[in-house]
């Protein structure tokens, strides 16, 4: 379940309509008393210059709702807003111009709802929008003489649903054909009306409320096939329903039920079912719905999966799949995962790069020599071998190669083969060898875990995504070493690289994952900028240490990743430069001349990236 919160300083919230993905609600809100159109996208809460926003094509382009006038609020026009610039739809009548829009189909193409004719009574109508200009029908009636609505549209855009003035009846439930054919879906008397609010895909299923007496109504659902409207009844101890909207295969249908000891309670139905307080539904699938009551499931996505709640104060989105999953979060969290995500792929390719000071040997003295070191470490589980070869003159070339295989829950790096390698030239100037270097690191079908969490009522919900990606990282050095002493060393570095990963197309797991994700795949690239500091010296004939530490910063990210949640569509995200530390340490044992035990250590900490302490051992030897 997804919490809408209202807009800044806004009350009162009313969901009416989403797209079919669930990831941009309308509805309206309340300020001082007055509505006003709300519109959540982005992870984000909006407003438009209008009263009410009751639907929303399927891609979430366009919403259609109404505006009202400033000298007189109880009067409406029928709006389209399209890219947040609104669009008049006008009435029957230039004397009255009271209208109001209700639904849209799928494509954006048609927009019904009610407009004022000659004689101020509302009329059934449908509009279209081609290239700024508006097209308004009005459609058939059962009695001219008898005011119609139109409330609901097929996602096909072929059927039409509403209700119609007839004889002796004020409404009756109708459907209107794409042929303009009106049919009367009759009700449960023959005295006190019926109104269809809602329809299936192809329109051959249409839900509503009928009255079944003076006082009562009940939910209904009508099929073409039969030509019959069943009675859905209601709640156990309450006495009215009614139904609001229904999957595209007619097969879920939701609403709400009222005139019980809660006032109303949303409901979900299904033929095997029957008609189920949603509430009770998300709590025995262990959802934590303390603090929460939901009143009126108003709109629901084509596969039956999403559902949009109303409570009494906000509005909310339900997954919901029979004996799968359920959940409910917010939606700044699933916005806040996604970029969780693209972080988590960030710290990725730090967490490689930051191999190099192993692989490479970086924790060594600049001063020329040539050696050869394999390890072991802990917090990522890499081995590898790494050595360094000094030409005799001013040129020292760097390779490594490691292995690393560690858990998904506790490392974005799941298994990859790492390559390494660099050359630097130096010059020696009395103690002082200035140096620039060129080097990089690739590591091809490299095992990852995408991490990301959300809460889920008052849990955190943990999940990963598993695939595969290659990463790469080409890097430029300057800088100097300087011998304090003999035996002392002090060296400043500073860095510039481009990080570049490629990943593939995964799925997260759908159990215990009620807002789960997918990724189409993409690529991931990022500057680092790094300046390091380090000291090593000799503490006698047999131990060497060295300290290190560097600040380092991520900034010209981009990313081509598309991450699509359950009712939130994370587009790549607005990826923010970002910082963080790195430091190490080594301690050295020399077992003779040639032959040393290197015990060392090294990490990452950052507010953006996970943070990282690796442990190793290695035997280096020299030559």
């Amino acid at each position: 379940m997804t919490e809408s919160p209202p807009p800044r300083d806004g009350t009162n919230v009313k969901a009416l309509g989403m797209a079919q993905n669930g990831t941009r609600i309308v509805g309206s809100y309340l300020i001082e008393g007055l509505k006003h159109t709300y519109v959540w996208s982005d992870g984000r809460p909006y407003g438009l210059n209008g009263r009410e926003a009751f639907g929303i094509s399927g891609d979430g382009t366009r919403i259609v709702g109404s505006r009202s006038f400033a000298s007189d609020p109880s009067l409406t026009e029928a709006m389209l807003w399209e890219n947040g610039i609104g669009i008049v739809l006008g009435s029957l009548s230039q004397q009255n111009i009271n209208s109001l829009a209700r639904g849209i189909s799928h494509d954006g193409r048609l927009i019904i709802g009610e407009a004022a004719d000659e004689n101020s009574l509302r009329k059934a109508v449908s509009w279209s929008v081609t290239n700024g200009r508006v097209l308004i029908t009005r459609l058939t009636e059962l009695d001219t003489g008898k005011e119609s609505s139109a409330f609901g549209i097929s996602g096909d855009g072929r059927v039409i649903v509403g209700r119609a003035g007839f004889q002796g009846v004020r409404n009756i439930a109708v459907r209107w054909m794409s042929d303009g054919t009106i049919e009367n879906l009759g009700g449960f008397t023959t005295t006190y009306g019926s109104t269809a609010l809602g329809s299936n895909w192809d329109g051959s299923v249409v839900v509503g409320r009928s009255y079944i007496d003076s006082a009562f109504e009940r939910a209904f659902r009508w099929d073409a096939a039969t030509r019959q409207m069943e009675n859905l009844g209601t709640l156990n101890g309450y006495t009215d329903s009614a139904a609001y909207a229904v999957s595209g295969d007619g097969d879920v249908i939701v609403g709400s039920s009222w005139g019980g000891p809660l006032g109303r309670v949303a409901f979900r139905w299904t033929r095997a079912t029957g008609m189920q307080d949603l509430n009770t539904l998300l709590v025995r699938a262990g959802v934590d719905m303390t603090g929460i009551s939901l009143s009126e499931a108003s709109a629901i996505s084509r596969d039956g999966r999403l559902i949009l709640v109303n409570s009494f104060e906000r509005a909310y989105l339900v997954s919901y799949i029979d004996n799968v999953t359920a959940g409910i979060t917010t939606p700044d969290a699933l916005a806040s995962s996604g970029r969780e995500a693209a972080n988590e792929r960030a710290s990725a390719m730090i967490d490689m790069q930051a191999l190099s000071n192993v692989l490479l040997l970086e924790d060594q003295r600049l001063r020329p020599s040539n050696q050869m070191r394999a390890f072991l470490m802990s917090g990522s589980l890499v081995g590898g071998v790494g050595g360094r070869y000094y030409n005799g003159e001013n040129l020292i070339l760097r390779l490594g190669l490691a292995a690393a295989r560690a858990d998904g829950s506790a490392i974005d790096v799941t298994r990859a083969l790492i390559a390494s390698g660099a050359a630097q030239y130096f010059v020696e100037m009395d103690g002082l060898r200035p140096f620039i270097e060129f080097g990089g690191q690739f590591a091809p079908d490299t095992q990852l875990a995408i991490h990301r969490s959300y809460a889920n009522g008052a849990r955190t919900v943990n999940v990963a995504g598993h695939g595969t990606g290659t990463l790469a990282y080409a890097y430029a050095r300057l800088g100097a070493g300087y011998d304090l002493t003999a035996q002392s060393e002090f060296a400043l570095w500073a860095e510039l690289g481009r990080q570049v990963m490629r990943s593939y197309a995964y799925a997260e797991a759908l159990m215990g994952n009620p807002f789960n994700a997918t990724s189409s795949g993409g690529r991931d690239t990022q500057s680092v900028a790094k300046l390091r500091a380090q000291f090593t010296t000799a503490m006698s004939d047999e131990i060497e240490a060295t300290l290190w530490g560097a600040k380092a910063a991520a900034f010209d990210r981009t990313s081509t990743v598309r991450l699509n949640i359950v009712g939130f569509d994370a587009s790549p995200p607005t990826l923010q430069a970002f910082r963080w530390a790195e430091y190490g340490a080594r301690l050295s044992y020399a077992l003779n001349k040639e032959t040393k035990i290197d015990l060392f250590a090294h990490g990452q900490r950052g507010e953006e990236i996970k943070s990282r302490l690796h442990l190793g051992v290695a035997g280096r030897m020299s030559f």
